[in-house]
């Protein structure tokens, strides 16, 4: 094998595995185990998602969407809304947006409701 400094910067070696990452190798050698650490599903993709996908796939809805998310997805959200839990979003002031993971979108609220100095507690 080539030697390692020849071909990755001091810098790339100097990176170790993250502790999260040392959890992760652990539970992947556990029998039985279900990982939901990171939102990987432990079952198979509905059928009616696969079946969508494919067609979405086959209409051209394979770019990437608006950085809020789809029209037709986000006004989906709204109606949904509206109907659980009575929320009128018709205004500019308020809204709904889509994203591509939880940590994402934690982030973004953090950001958007949280000043300096603010405390989160998450159980």
């Amino acid at each position: 094998m080539p030697e390692l400094d020849l071909h990755v910067s001091a810098r790339a070696q100097a990176i170790d595995v993250s502790g999260i990452r040392r959890i992760f190798h652990l539970g992947r050698r556990m029998k039985n185990g279900i990982d939901l650490s990171i939102g990987q599903p432990h079952f198979p993709v509905p059928e009616t998602i696969k079946r969508d996908a494919a067609a979405a796939i086959a209409d051209d809805r394979n770019s990437y969407t608006l950085t809020q998310g789809a029209p037709d997805l986000l006004e989906s959200i709204r109606e949904h809304l509206a109907a659980d839990v009575g929320w009128s979003l018709d205004g500019d002031d308020l809204d709904v947006l889509v994203t591509s993971g939880t940590s994402g979108a934690l982030m973004l609220s953090f950001l958007a409701t949280l000043d300096p100095g603010d405390e989160v507690i998450i159980p």
